[in-house]
Formats: C-alpha cells, structure tokens, sequence
C-alpha cells in the first residue's frame, strides 16, 4: 500500500532524538540441568546468530 511512497522519498523520520539501536536478543531463563531439547536448539539458534 505504501511501496509508492516509500520510493519516491516523501515519508520522513520523526523523533530521531528518541531513536535507540537494537544490540540484539536477550535471554533469560532459570538454570536447570535438564531443560527440553526444543529450548536448547531456541537457546542455540539465538545464540549464533
């Protein structure tokens, strides 16, 4: 619905002062000695990324 306004340079940036970078994922979970093993390939597959 916007593809055209988007190429043709008209929508501007607004609250720039405002803007804050994302450094990424953050995890937090409770230590356990077994957790499943769908968990493990999530805590896996955020971590190399």
């Amino acid at each position: 619905m916007v593809r055209e306004e988007l190429h043709s340079g008209k929508p501007v940036s607004l609250l720039n002062d405002w803007f804050t970078t994302y450094d990424g994922y953050y995890l937090y979970y409770p230590s356990r000695r077994q957790s499943s093993p769908l968990f493990r390939l999530l805590v896996d597959a955020l971590r190399f990324k």
